[in-house]
């Protein structure tokens, strides 16, 4: 009976591991995506591509959200779902329209981890370690 339980029974909790996922992929998403943005956002106003038909300048705009101050949020728990709707949103559209649904590729697979990553914070919410869980439980008080 030992074997089993150390088998099927998590060995942290799911706040600890739902801290660990938000700050990860966040983190991830801002240094490799959103600093790359906040410094060359001129630069990559020339190339950015206009999947929706809504300008560069929109298209931009919205993924530096995405990359920038969401992944920020999703780190700190602070509108978490929201969050991580924008950026799932965000990356829906790059892997559909920019990369073609290419799993293969070498964005196409990344995408596909962030997605999923963003799809289990979305649906599990931020966890009791984070900003959005100070917020509701300061707002019960009052």
């Amino acid at each position: 009976m030992m074997k089993a339980d150390l088998l099927l029974k998590p060995l942290v909790s799911t706040d600890i591991v739902l801290l660990i996922l938000r700050f990860g992929t966040g983190l991830l998403l801002f240094v490799n995506h959103g600093l790359e943005k906040i410094l060359r956002f001129n630069q990559m106003l020339e190339i950015f591509p206009d999947p929706l038909g809504v300008s560069p300048v929109v298209s931009l705009v919205f993924a530096s959200i995405a990359d920038v101050l969401c992944s920020v949020l999703l780190m700190l728990g602070f509108l978490t779902r929201v969050s991580s709707f924008l950026v799932f949103v965000n990356l829906i559209v790059a892997f559909i329209f920019v990369h073609h649904s290419k799993v293969g590729e070498i964005h196409g697979e990344l995408i596909i981890l962030y997605t999923i990553a963003m799809a289990i914070i979305f649906f599990y919410g931020p966890g009791s370690i984070s900003v959005d869980k100070i917020v509701s439980t300061k707002n019960t008080i009052l």
